[in-house]
């Protein structure tokens, strides 16, 4: 964090920030550039020391001759991963991930082939190596929505060059593998139960499965300022599925945020549907909307595949109490750096502050060792708020703290913590943590706010304003509200 800062700081120029996206076990990265745009996906839940392959999609700009030279450039760009490049190129590369003591982030950059940096983002990871859970045995989720990734957990090597799948009778493309899981894309459109068949090496398996469409309706085209209506969710195809299958997560989410707003100010609604609202195979759900100016507006809908870190969710009590076990030690190794390093600066208020935060946070995971007090699914849970609030908000929050320092000197971009943003939706959506939706929803409004400033002071206030938010955010997953 601090090397980026700095290179930012010395630099001539600014590194293109990217951004992260999170669904169906997938995340995609995006890196808009003046010659086109690059977006390299990876598997939702890779870890340190990880093999994985992703899929990159290089788009340039222009017609004729201008997208043949800028289409030159795109594919020039050499794509490493906490400085470590493919180990195989092409559409599809493989990489390793470093075997870090601990994760949080990865750094991946874009560079040219002389090792010129022109881009970077910070990808999430789980934040230990996490050893496969899955028993030798694949699975998916039993209702997929249509046309959207699969994600199917097995026995994977993470190579995609020995993986293949079907559903049906249509092929599958493997698009991001790692060792716990595989993404495919060329899902069917049809609603109904249908079979996924997996093949990976030597490895293969039938799986059953459904899929589901999603259709919104609203019973007002367009609001004038203060009107409400509704906004209904129609999901079909879900004939069959066992009751054990359910609760079953679905998403709203508000395209249109100066337009409209969800009732209680949100442009986020989550929650999840019950074995007992679905009737022959469908179901449906509502949420009220605010018009806020008049215009057309968009919302988006995500039934299933919409889970925070589902490789935890899946572990059973014995991998997860141990895999807490490293994360003690890896926290307890965390603060005896930070308390060696505080003794040679005993005044610094930014090592203290770090130091009584991540106490705070051993004490709750620590907790969590023995899950036959607590559930294991409600350490679970416990285990990802901890790690919400200390990986991604601690690093959010300093983003910001050094982009408005360096406003006094030099122009950057908002450090994209719209991106961390979404984790934490998705996480606390899950557990229907109201009052935290509420205050990301501030959030994401003071980003919207602070990209559209040009003045270097109104920024520097912009950003002061952001921090506070997110601090708000922190206090209400420390409430659990």
């Amino acid at each position: 964090m601090t090397s980026i800062l700095a290179y930012l700081a010395i630099s001539s120029h600014v590194l293109i920030q990217g951004t992260t996206e999170f669904s169906n076990g997938l995340q995609t990265t995006s890196f808009d550039l003046p010659e086109g745009r690059v977006v390299v996906l990876l598997p939702g839940d890779l870890a340190p020391g990880d093999t994985i392959s992703g899929t990159v999609i290089r788009t340039p700009k222009g017609v004729g001759e201008e997208a043949i030279r800028n289409g030159s450039i795109l594919n020039g760009l050499v794509i490493s991963i906490e400085k470590e490049l493919p180990k195989k190129e092409g559409q599809q590369p493989t990489w390793i991930i470093p075997a870090m003591t601990t994760g949080a982030v990865v750094l991946m950059m874009l560079e040219t082939p002389d090792g010129k940096p022109v881009a970077e983002c910070s990808v999430p990871t789980l934040p230990e190596p996490v050893q496969p859970f899955h028993e030798g045995k694949f699975s998916c989720d039993p209702v997929v929505q249509a046309g959207t990734p699969i994600q199917v957990q097995g026995p994977f090597d993470g190579d995609l060059d020995n993986t293949a799948g079907k559903c049906g009778n249509e092929e599958l493309t493997p698009i991001a593998e790692s060792p716990r899981s595989c993404v495919y894309v060329g899902m069917p459109t049809t609603a109904g139960p249908t079979n996924v068949s997996i093949q990976e090496a030597d490895k293969n398996a039938s799986l059953p499965c459904n899929v589901a469409t999603v259709q919104l309706s609203a019973s007002k085209a367009t609001l004038l300022e203060g009107e409400k209506a509704t906004v209904t969710m129609t999901v079909n195809g879900l004939q069959g599925v066992p009751e054990s299958a359910y609760p079953i997560e679905l998403e709203l989410e508000n395209l249109s945020p100066g337009v409209i707003s969800f009732e209680g100010g949100s442009n986020f609604f989550a929650d999840s549907v019950a074995f007992n609202m679905v009737s022959n195979g469908m179901c449906t759900m509502s949420i009220g909307i605010v018009g806020i100016r008049p215009g057309n507006f968009q919302v988006r809908g995500l039934f299933g595949g919409v889970k925070t870190h589902k490789v935890k969710q899946n572990m059973d009590t014995a991998t997860f109490e141990a895999w807490v076990r490293g994360l003690v030690l890896a926290y307890e190794a965390r603060i005896a750096a930070l308390e060696a390093e505080l003794a040679k600066n005993p005044n610094d208020r930014g090592l203290q502050l770090n130091i009584q935060r991540k106490r705070g946070i051993l004490s709750a995971i620590r907790a969590c060792q023995n899950t036959r007090g607590m559930g294991l699914s409600n350490c679970k849970t416990i285990v990802d708020t901890q790690l919400a609030k200390d990986q991604f908000f601690a690093m959010a929050s300093d983003m910001v703290t050094a982009a408005a320092d360096l406003l006094g000197y030099t122009s950057i971009p908002m450090p994209n913590v719209s991106t961390i943003v979404k984790g934490i939706k998705a996480l606390a959506g899950a557990a229907k943590l109201t009052k935290t939706l509420n205050a990301l929803a501030k959030v994401e409004k003071l980003i919207e706010e602070y990209e559209k400033l040009q003045n270097a002071a109104d920024k520097l206030k912009k950003a002061q304003e952001i921090k506070e938010a997110i601090d708000k955010v922190r206090e209400a997953l420390d409430a659990g509200e």
